[in-house]
């Protein structure tokens, strides 16, 4: 699961990115009813193929999990630098 230290915070104490930067976000979600750890890591392009919706809609269900309406998923996110991705 997610441990101190990891890069990972929930959504709703999400980052600022500053415009021009070379930090983009991931998200890794899971399913609250299922004993899988996790759906999904990666961009929100990924989620949201995975979970067979549009980028809009994963965004919107990101909102609504960061505002405590969706129960069904926990969704956490983290900044990673254009650098590192590139590296592993």
């Amino acid at each position: 699961m997610i441990v101190a230290n990891s890069g990972f915070v929930p959504v709703n104490r999400g980052h600022r990115i500053v415009p021009g930067s070379r930090h983009f976000c991931r998200y890794s979600v899971y399913d609250n009813r299922t004993d899988f750890p996790i759906i999904i890591d990666g961009t929100a392009d990924e989620c949201a193929k995975a979970l067979k919706r549009s980028r809009n809609s994963f965004y919107c269900m990101v909102d609504r999990v960061r505002k405590g309406k969706n129960k069904r998923y926990t969704v956490l996110q983290r900044m990673v630098d254009e650098e590192d991705a590139e590296d592993g």
